[in-house]
């Protein structure tokens, strides 16, 4: 398992997010790089959470200079809230609970924007 990138440091990231009183509750959690791949309908994956292996993935695209830590601790916090709340298909894995709870960290409508904004840098080739 690799924390470190050349940009930025998941277990300093992780370890930030888990300082919340909340999220705080994912005691045990750990976290990796992963190479990019494409998920289903051909979109690119920024994180995922294992919860055979209590692990979270990120997607080593979001290892790059230009990517700024807010967003990287958007996604971090997005994939800890899956461990929170939990899901029984994948149809109720973003439902309402998740989305109040996801939309009650400040930077996450900021962190969507950016990367909307530049997922052509992110994911071109």
């Amino acid at each position: 398992m690799t924390t470190e990138g050349r940009h930025h440091d998941l277990a300093d990231l992780l370890d930030r997010c888990l300082r919340n009183p909340i999220l705080g509750l994912c005691e045990g959690v750990s976290i990796t790089w992963v190479t990019s791949t494409k998920g289903r309908v051909h979109r690119i994956i920024l994180g995922s959470y294992d919860r055979t292996k209590g692990r979270i993935e990120i997607n080593d695209r979001l290892d790059r200079w230009y990517v700024p830590e807010y967003v990287l601790l958007d996604v971090i916090r997005h994939e800890l809230l899956h461990r929170l709340v939990g899901w029984t298909s994948r149809d109720d894995q973003h439902g309402p609970v998740f989305m109040r709870a996801e939309r009650s960290f400040g930077s996450h409508g900021r962190a969507e924007a950016w990367i909307e904004r530049n997922q052509h840098r992110l994911f071109r080739g």
